[in-house]
């Protein structure tokens, strides 16, 4: 997904310096890797109890200098305060967080692998478990509900990777590839974790797959399902009965129903957005979404329609710092963040949960991030 990001930011621009770097992202384009558990008791699941203590944990990944910034997020009123850094590998597009909270995982598009973490519940700190060979360019990743397995978007070889996931160390064992129509930059589970859907910018679609519970196996459904021009990213909302597809080039959101049987999306409609929509986030509740913008450095939030999905603005687009590439929403639901590319920050925002409306959250932008391009936050 994010390997688009770079992608669509070099042609907006067209400046001559960038010449050379789309030469290499596009010969490099294709990695996916998908992980499960290796049959260990499990340590690391929806319900592991974690320490009771205001804070939870950040992270951004930033693609300028191949590190992920470690943040602490004060949960009495959404403030950042920045820890450390570690180093992944070339070019980190995408991050994963386990349902747990024991793990995260970092795809690295430009060096084709996945690098694992272990998570120190106590500061955020991050220890390395190991760095896994993935597909070619992997641009996106996603963690079962269950955390056994690992889907990686391999934008560049057509692909998705599947791991297994060791629920004691975190480390990833490859357990096979699935191979996609398009090229993949984006893969989402659905919160049921019977379904996973892939977003092909390239040829305008959503792929659907069934989650074989016991391997990780994706077994294609039927033929993919036409979005707008250029979806970026496809994500589930948390009641599971839609999803969304941001259209990058077509400057929409397209929406569907899930049918929460078969995994199969009937489109419902559009909802036109502000230039280049590139992520979107929900609160918990499921009743609000929001938006990243990076054509026109904003941020759209909605509020969801529980029974038909349709996406409604609240106001008008708030402006962020230079080039959103992510948006997120904590797990409390009371705060949002951007990761501002171009601006090297990540913003943060309170959100009204009456509303949906947001207040930027002062100071509003938080530096010591180079090139931030993904978010994730513990649960």
């Amino acid at each position: 997904m994010i390997l688009h990001f770079w992608h669509a930011r070099i042609a907006a621009v067209k400046q001559p310096q960038y010449d050379k770097l789309i030469v290499i992202v596009v010969i490099t384009l294709g990695l996916n890797a998908c992980s499960g558990s290796n049959g260990s008791a499990p340590n690391d699941n929806a319900t592991t109890p974690k320490p009771v203590n205001s804070s939870r944990y950040l992270y951004a990944a930033n693609s300028e200098d191949n590190s992920i910034s470690i943040y602490t997020l004060d949960t009495t009123n959404g403030r950042l305060q920045y820890s450390n850094k570690v180093a992944t590998g070339f070019r980190p597009y995408s991050i994963a967080i386990s349902p747990g909270g024991s793990f995260l995982y970092v795809a690295n598009n430009g060096s084709h692998d996945v690098s694992a973490y272990t998570i120190n519940y106590t500061n955020g700190a991050l220890t390395k478990a190991g760095l896994f060979p993935a597909g070619t360019n992997p641009a996106s990743l996603s963690v079962d509900p269950s955390g056994k397995f690992l889907y990686v978007a391999n934008n560049g070889s057509k692909s998705i990777s599947i791991f297994t996931i060791n629920s004691a160390s975190g480390k990833l064992i490859e357990a096979s590839t699935a191979y996609t129509i398009g090229n993949p930059a984006s893969v989402i589970v659905d919160p049921s974790g019977k379904f996973a859907y892939a977003s092909n910018r390239m040829s305008n679609n959503i792929e659907i797959y069934n989650i074989n519970a016991t391997t990780g196996w994706l077994a294609s459904m039927n033929a993919p399902v036409a979005a707008g021009t250029g979806p970026y990213s496809i994500t589930v909302s948390p009641s599971g009965k839609f999803a969304y597809a941001t259209n990058i080039n077509s400057n929409n959101i397209s929406t569907y129903k899930i049918n929460t049987q078969s995994g199969e999306l009937v489109e419902i409609g559009k909802e036109i957005s502000e230039f280049s929509p590139c992520s979107i986030s929900f609160d918990p509740s499921g009743k609000f979404a929001y938006v990243a913008n990076r054509g026109s450095d904003s941020i759209s939030g909605y509020t969801i329609d529980p029974e038909k999905g349709r996406l409604k603005p609240v106001g008008k687009a708030i402006k962020t710092q230079v080039q959103p590439a992510s948006v997120i929403v904590d797990p409390s639901g009371k705060y949002l963040y951007v990761a501002n590319f171009e601006s090297h920050s990540i913003s943060a925002y309170i959100i009204n949960s009456v509303t949906g409306e947001l207040d930027a959250n002062a100071p509003p932008h938080f530096p010591l991030t180079l090139g931030p391009v993904a978010l994730a936050i513990t649960p």
